[in-house]
């Protein structure tokens, strides 16, 4: 089973449950400074790259989630950063409404996939 498969059946049996999940690879909420390198100097991540890091390494980022300017080019994140990102990647419960928009970027994402695969 793929890693999206296998988490789209775990989200949907936890918010049936009303309950929490822990994903192996996320990366904990943060406004208030880049969660990449902890800068003060920092704008709001782009769904894009969001759905690139988790397209490629399985890390979910909550969409408020601030990053240093300089760590994404053309919408996702640049190599220093992504290397940064898998070892800053740690065990976070999400609670119900975090499910929810994870289950939401799963369905952009598989959308997308779609979208590539029929043009």
């Amino acid at each position: 089973m793929d890693l999206i498969a296998k988490l789209t059946n775990e989200l949907c049996a936890v918010t049936a449950h009303n309950t929490a999940v822990t994903l192996n690879l996320s990366i904990p909420h943060s406004q208030a400074q880049s969660f990449v390198c902890g800068s003060e100097k920092r704008n709001r991540v782009p769904v894009s790259a969001i759905q690139k890091i988790f397209d490629s390494h399985g890390i979910f980022i909550p969409k408020e989630n601030r990053a240093f300017p300089t760590h994404i080019a053309d919408g996702i994140f640049v190599e220093t950063a992504v290397k940064e990102i898998i070892e800053k990647a740690l065990d976070v419960q999400l609670d119900q409404e975090t499910t929810l928009e994870y289950m939401r970027l799963l369905r952009e994402l598989g959308e997308l996939v779609l979208l590539r695969l029929n043009t």
